[in-house]
C-alpha cells in the first residue's frame, strides 16, 4: 500500500527514520484533510493490523473476534489521535490503545482481564522452567487473578512485561516503544517484575 505517505515501515526498531515517519504520520492524522487522514489510518493498518490480531489471538481471542478488536483499534485510533502529544509516543500510544480495546471486551464478555496459563508463567520468570514457577493446576488460576490485579493497578507496566514475555520484542525494539535506551528498558522491566513480585507472591503463600 502506498500513498501520500508512502509504504512506512513502522515496526519497532525499524530504523534511524522511524521518528520522522511518525511526526508525519501524526500530523496527517491531526492536522490533514479527509484524504491524508485516510492515508495515514491505511499505512498504520497495514503495518499494524496484523501485529494486533496475532497479539489478540495469543490472549486467546477467535479469529473474528481478533478481527472486529482490530477494527475496533484503529476506530479509536482515529477518534483520539489529537490525544497524543509527542510523536515519539505514537507507538506506545497504538499498543496501548490495541491492549484497551482488548480489556473493555473482554469484560464485557467475561467480566476480566484474559491471562493464558503459559503467559502467565513466563511473566513470572522468563528464564526460569515452567514446573518451577507455580504448580499448574492448583496455582495457575491465583496467577492470572493477581495478574490482572496488577494490570488494572500498573497497566504501562503490564503492557511492557507483556511485550516482552508474549510478543517477544526485544530489549531494543522494546525501548523504542518506551523512548528509552536498551539499557533502562532492562532496567525498567526488572522494576516491573519487582513491582508483580508481591502479588504473585499470595500466590506462592497458598502453596499446600
Amino acid at each position: 500500500m502506498t500513498g501520500r505517505l508512502g509504504r512506512l515501515p513502522l515496526t519497532p526498531g525499524s530504523g534511524e527514520e522511524a521518528p520522522d515517519e511518525d511526526a508525519a504520520l501524526l500530523a496527517a492524522l491531526q492536522d490533514g484533510d479527509d484524504a491524508a487522514r485516510r492515508q495515514a489510518i491505511e499505512d498504520l493498518y497495514f503495518a499494524y493490523a496484523g501485529r494486533f490480531q496475532d497479539y489478540y489471538r495469543r490472549h486467546g481471542a477467535s479469529s473474528a473476534e481478533a478481527a472486529d478488536w482490530t477494527q475496533d483499534t484503529f476506530i479509536q485510533v482515529l477518534r483520539r489521535a489529537d490525544t497524543v502529544r509527542d510523536h515519539r509516543r505514537l507507538r506506545a500510544w497504538l499498543w496501548t490503545t490495541a491492549r484497551h480495546v482488548m480489556i473493555d471486551a473482554i469484560r464485557r464478555r467475561r467480566g476480566t482481564f484474559a491471562l493464558s496459563d503459559e503467559v502467565a508463567e513466563r511473566l513470572v520468570d522468563p528464564d526460569a522452567p515452567p514446573l518451577e514457577q507455580i504448580q499448574r493446576d492448583e496455582h495457575q488460576d491465583c496467577l492470572r487473578r493477581e495478574f490482572e490485579r496488577f494490570a488494572e493497578a500498573f497497566p504501562d507496566r503490564a503492557q511492557c512485561l507483556i511485550w516482552a514475555a508474549v510478543d517477544g520484542l526485544s530489549m531494543v525494539e522494546i525501548g523504542d516503544l518506551l523512548s528509552r535506551t536498551p539499557g533502562a528498558t532492562r532496567e525498567y522491566l526488572s522494576q516491573c517484575r519487582k513491582k508483580l513480585r508481591p502479588f504473585l507472591e499470595r500466590c506462592q503463600e497458598s502453596e499446600p
